[in-house]
């Protein structure tokens, strides 16, 4: 009997260890709702099925009450159709509704909506009944309704919501004819538009910041009772970005007046036609040109065949423009390509020849594929990458792919098939016209980061290889590995099978400046410069003494670095002066001469944030000495001037630069480097500081001036007074530190860089 008692125990006890306990008040609901849809036992543990998920009401608790978060009803329930009649509302912590198309909503939902104070997401909720004079949860952002049968109210217009889609209306359906409160919360609207629907005509002015704006247009002249769709709005949509309009596809489409929408956007990026009514043929030519997209604008054209551009109406875009169209049936030459970089055309049944690109003067790349284009490719096309494989182009290719010959990859896949009269699959490569006339620049880094740039005729379109055309068949780049020395060759494959010898040089090595930073309680003596080896360990002399440096790293615009061990460096006294040159195969550099400092030069500040318009700002640390002659600045271009100097504080006054980011200040006191990010904004009041008297400070550093100090050519010196002389050097920013191939590491951060071996 005992056995049988602690059996039946422990049964209760595993049984309620594997189910939930979820708030009473929701039981109920949560299994009423289970059953009716889906028709999962009642008995059964609503929180752990596929269609509710819940959450403890205690997170850090697990032993407390579950409460339900979401209910996932879309999958199609059993029987067919399921009418929600549950009061919903003791679901106080419900997070997300998601509902299949037959799963409706009642209007006591409504009546009690806005009780449901954590609802975030409504998604795809068939709506039957009431749907307007609603007050709406201000938590609710994202709302995704389809079916609606009954007119859309203004409240959802001047709610929190932030994403508003209406899918498939049907009889009964409307939306508002005016709004009236301005809601800076709606970024996102998808509505269908029918001829028993509406258009606010305020839209623009009382959703400032709508940037996405998508409208599925319900056209068909032959339903009963039809009546004109009329969309217009009055003020300027300054947020709107992405505009699609979708028409229905029919036989009979009205064509609708878009003149007050797409003339008051002005920093479109996105604009999406599908489908038979956006060109009204009433309308003048639809002038795009004023839009003044930040990146390039974007716009797709596909099932387009009753368009008022066959009446000699023109469509001109903006500026930077990807045009792309698809299974339409209009005259391309209707289309003015000025401001295009980009055409795609696929499927266009309109029977017409290439369209000419002679005075398109930023056309890169054009795509024209299965459509019923003929004639000739003409020459100009041979200045741009070009697709045009399955049409029925029945003339002449040009000299650049007649060089390439049938069996090159690029002429095989994106030339033919065609019916051409001079091209088949069975022709040969033929260029006499291939010729390579300039090769820039001579002399290359050794950091592996500079590019040849080749210049000729006829010379491909780089399918397959390994460069980067920048002028389709006229100019390429060939980025280079790293290397070192002086009459270096290599060899150029081009793909109409032309082999070509370039001879070239790296530059020589330069010195710029030192530092000594620590690696793992180890200390590093660096050399700073440009032209050094990354492949191999560098020879460096100091004081007619060799030393065997590090494999370099850096490059990329940054500055070369090698290092050495200062446990086994010199032991120099402080002030010492360092006569250094560094071998490079057998290209040696100019002798620059430095102070040993073996205190550390710094900057406090890692960053000035300046105004671009110029003025001066100090600059702060330990700088070792108060003697101008072994201080150097460079904050990479422009030329500046020093105000004021003390060996903790100098004062800098620049002239006017481009708004950027990551420029960077180098300062080298007796060679010794250090240095800071500066960034040029808008915004910013100039500060202007007088020229105090520096107060001198007593240093152990040594004042004769440098016997030779790296410098740049003469027009970057500037003397500032007569006892004080500065070089400023200013350029453009520096890119990050790209990679470090070597045997050493070192950090970006040259006031104390890593140095891993």
């Amino acid at each position: 009997m005992k056995i049988k008692i602690i059996l039946t125990i422990f049964l209760i006890y595993f049984l309620k260890l594997n189910q939930s306990l979820i708030v009473p008040s929701q039981k109920d609901v949560a299994s009423s709702l289970l059953f009716g849809i889906y028709g999962v036992s009642i008995q059964s543990d609503p929180c752990k099925t596929s269609y509710i998920t819940c959450e403890l009401t205690e997170p850090n608790n697990a032993s407390s009450l579950q409460t339900v978060t979401y209910l996932n009803f879309k999958s199609n329930p059993n029987p067919s159709f399921y009418v929600i009649d549950e009061d919903l509302t003791v679901f106080t912590e419900l997070f997300n509704i998601t509902l299949a198309d037959n799963i409706y909503l009642n209007s006591s939902f409504f009546n009690n909506f806005n009780k449901l104070t954590n609802l975030f997401y409504l998604y795809e909720a068939p709506i039957l009944s009431k749907f307007s004079n609603i007050k709406i949860p201000t938590s609710l952002e994202i709302v995704n309704i389809n079916g609606i049968t009954v007119p859309l109210g203004n409240e959802w217009f001047e709610s929190k919501i932030t994403n508003l889609k209406i899918n498939y209306p049907s009889g009964g359906f409307s939306i508002p004819k005016q709004l009236f409160k301005v809601n800076e919360f709606l970024t996102s609207l998808i509505i269908p538009i029918t001829y028993n629907s509406s258009f606010p005509f305020n839209l623009a002015q009382m959703l400032p910041n709508l940037n996405n704006f998508e409208m599925d247009i319900f056209n068909e002249m032959d339903q009963p009772n039809y009546k004109n769709i009329i969309i217009s709005s009055y003020g300027v949509f300054k947020s709107l970005l992405k505009l699609h309009l979708r028409f229905n596809h029919t036989s009979n489409p009205q064509l609708i007046s878009f003149k007050q929408v797409y003339l008051n956007t002005p920093i479109l990026l996105d604009l999406y036609i599908t489908g038979d009514g956006f060109f009204d043929p009433s309308e003048d030519n639809i002038d795009l040109s004023y839009i003044k997209p930040n990146d390039f604008f974007v716009i797709n054209l596909s099932y387009i065949y009753k368009i008022a551009l066959v009446n000699d109406n023109y469509l001109r875009l903006p500026n930077s423009t990807h045009f792309t169209s698809g299974y339409c049936s209009f005259p391309l030459e209707k289309i003015d390509f000025t401001n295009v970089y980009y055409i795609n055309v696929a499927y266009n049944q309109y029977t017409q020849q290439l369209p000419k690109i002679d005075n398109l003067p930023i056309l890169n790349f054009l795509i024209i594929i299965y459509s019923n284009i003929y004639g000739d490719v003409p020459e100009s096309y041979c200045r741009i990458q070009f697709i045009i494989a399955n049409n029925n182009l029945d003339g002449k290719v040009p000299s650049c792919i007649l060089c390439l010959g049938s069996d090159n990859p690029y002429a095989r896949t994106y030339i033919l098939p065609n019916p051409f009269s001079n091209f088949n699959k069975s022709s040969p490569s033929y260029c006499p016209s291939f010729n390579i006339s300039k090769i820039d620049p001579k002399k290359l880094k050794t950091d592996g980061f500079d590019s040849l740039t080749i210049h000729g005729t006829n010379i491909g379109f780089g399918f397959e290889y390994p460069w980067t055309m920048i002028v389709a068949n006229s100019i390429l780049s060939l980025r280079m590995p790293r290397g070192v020395g002086l009459n270096q060759s290599v060899n150029v494959h081009f793909e109409n099978g032309k082999v070509f010898t370039i001879t070239y040089d790296y530059i020589g090595p330069s010195i710029f400046s030192y530092n000594i930073t620590s690696y793992d309680d180890f200390p590093w003596f660096l050399l700073w410069g440009v032209g050094f080896d990354f492949l191999a360990e560098n020879n460096v002399t100091i004081n007619n003494q060799l030393f065997n440096f590090t494999k370099s790293i850096g490059g990329n615009n940054l500055d070369n670095a090698v290092g050495f061990e200062m446990n086994l460096f010199p032991n120099f006294t402080s002030g010492t002066q360092l006569n250094i040159t560094i071998n490079v195969a057998n290209q040696i550099s100019d002798q620059v001469t430095f102070y040993y400092l073996p205190q550390s030069i710094n900057i406090t500040e890692k960053k000035f944030i300046l105004s671009y318009s110029g003025g001066s700002f100090e600059i702060n640390g330990a700088f070792i000495t108060n003697d101008a002659s072994l201080v150097f600045v460079t904050i990479n271009g422009t030329q500046c001037s020093i105000s004021s100097y003390t060996n903790t504080r100098f004062t800098i006054t620049y002239p006017p630069k481009n708004v950027g980011f990551d420029y960077v200040l180098i300062l080298t006191v007796g060679g010794y480097r250090a240095e800071s990010a500066v960034d040029f904004i808008n915004g910013l009041t100039p500060t202007q500081t007088s020229t105090p008297t520096p107060t001198p400070t007593q240093t152990s550093t040594p004042t004769p001036t440098p016997n030779s100090t790296p410098e740049p050519s003469d027009d970057s010196k500037i003397s500032i007074s007569s006892n004080l002389k500065i070089l400023v050097v200013v350029d453009d920013p520096l890119s990050p530190l790209n990679e470090l191939n070597a045997i050493y590491e070192l950090d970006v951060d040259q006031n104390n860089p890593n140095l891993n071996k």
